[in-house]
């Protein structure tokens, strides 16, 4: 019975940091795309007008 709850007890610690780290890693995709959008639409033109910049 014991080793039955350590183990329910590992699955769902597992799952839960599997949970946050999902979590945190959405996060920071729309972190960066936000500041990518943020860098990039006030100078649409800069890429195409500098391309070794």
């Amino acid at each position: 019975m014991l080793m039955l709850v350590l183990v329910l007890v590992l699955v769902l610690v597992l799952m839960l940091v599997l949970m946050l780290v999902l979590v945190l890693v959405l996060v920071l995709v729309l972190v960066l795309v936000l500041v990518l959008v943020l860098v990039l639409v006030p100078e649409p033109g800069a890429w195409s007008l500098e391309p070794g910049a």
